[in-house]
């Protein structure tokens, strides 16, 4: 409808005007939270008013980290990186489970990854954090990795071809990329709109932004589902490879 697109872009244009006011603010951490999966506990840092991802989501964590989980043993000594990063939990659980991790994101999640690099491993696991922008293919970043992980991230379509860029860059046609898609239903549209007034425009149709994301990298990549949904109908985990 195009009445409807044109009051997007318009609310759009507000909506941005808040996000470079929230940009100003100061932001502060709240009490860690303990986090259990499994046999794996977690002393988890967030700070929800900072940036997407900053704070923790049990459904899309519990998806890719139970997908995780299953092929722990494969994950020994692997080098996995994780794109977007947020609170750092997936890429701290490859880490916990033996794997030489990287975690990525912006110069905004820097301290909070770290904060929880140092709250949740030891001298014994190998794992680091990078500031990282998605598509740098000029970044001092050592690939092809193992694995690339990724939960919870497409929520702006016009990050999709730097995302791509970024597999393609970091990833060769053994490399398993690991994304957890997590679906926005109608019920959740009010936690979207609050999030496009925190964090910048968002589009808040996420079945649309998958149908999209998963046709542009079919150019460069095959992709499967691995996972059910979740009872919830929310999370799914696809498994891309890049084509030869």
């Amino acid at each position: 409808d195009p009445d409807m697109e044109e009051a997007h872009i318009n609310a759009n244009d507000l909506l941005r005007l808040a996000y470079q006011e929230r940009l100003t603010r100061k932001s502060t951490k709240i009490k860690p939270q303990t986090i259990l999966f499994n046999d794996i506990a977690f002393q988890l840092h967030q700070q929800p008013e900072l940036s997407i991802g900053s704070s923790y989501n049990a459904n899309a964590f519990h998806t890719l980290g139970g997908y995780l989980y299953g092929i722990k043993e494969e994950l020994k000594n692997k080098t996995i990186i994780e794109l977007g990063s947020g609170t750092g939990i997936a890429g701290l659980l490859c880490s916990r489970l033996g794997a030489d991790t990287t975690l990525t994101d912006g110069e905004a999640l820097m301290e909070l990854i770290k904060s929880n690099i140092d709250a949740n491993t030891n001298s014994e696991h190998k794992i680091r954090a990078l500031k990282y922008s998605w598509g740098d293919v000029d970044a001092n970043l050592k690939g092809p990795y193992d694995f690339i992980i990724a939960n919870d991230i497409l929520h702006r379509e016009d990050l999709f071809a730097p995302l791509i860029k970024s597999l393609a860059h970091l990833s060769d046609v053994d490399t398993k990329i690991l994304l957890c898609y997590r679906r926005t239903d109608a019920k959740d549209v009010d936690v979207m709109a609050r999030m496009t007034v925190n964090h910048g425009p968002i589009q808040t149709n996420r079945l649309i932004i998958k149908e999209k994301f998963l046709n542009l990298l079919e150019k460069e990549f095959k992709w499967t589902q691995v996972t059910p949904f979740t009872k919830e109908g929310e999370c799914v985990v696809f498994l891309v490879h890049k084509k030869p």
